[in-house]
């Protein structure tokens, strides 16, 4: 991705919130849709993801490392109503499994799984 490209996504996102997982997320409807409904993602850009589970419409997700935090948004009415959806979900699934390359847009890294410093309670992945 080019500087221009960085800058332009830095510019979008302004200063979106670091992911987070509610309590029980692994309990969750979303959890569970992003679990057992097929689907399918693929990449837009560096930072932005197509996301489309069996039972919904097709999503541009972001799902990417900036300012060394994990930035998650969707568009879905989930998302807006909880900071948590079934798409996030399945990005989060697909990179904890190592099926999916998230960009670092500080490093230029490409992290196959989340490195040590993202993570969210243990007992919870291991649950996956």
């Amino acid at each position: 991705m080019s500087k221009t490209q960085d800058t332009d996504l830095e510019r979008r996102l302004g200063t979106p919130a670091e992911i987070t997982f509610p309590e029980g997320y692994t309990t969750s409807e979303s959890w569970k849709r992003a679990q057992s409904e097929q689907g399918f993602l693929g990449p837009i850009d560096a930072g932005r993801w197509k996301v489309k589970l069996e039972q919904g419409k097709l999503h541009e997700v972001l799902f990417t490392i900036l300012d060394g935090r994990l930035r998650a948004e969707c568009g879905c009415k989930g998302y807006q109503y909880g900071g948590f959806c079934a798409h996030i979900a399945r990005l989060w699934l697909k990179w904890t499994r190592c099926n999916l390359a998230v960009h670092d847009h500080d490093t230029g890294r490409t992290h196959l799984h989340p490195p040590a410093w993202i993570r969210v309670d243990d007992r919870e992945i291991s649950n996956q």
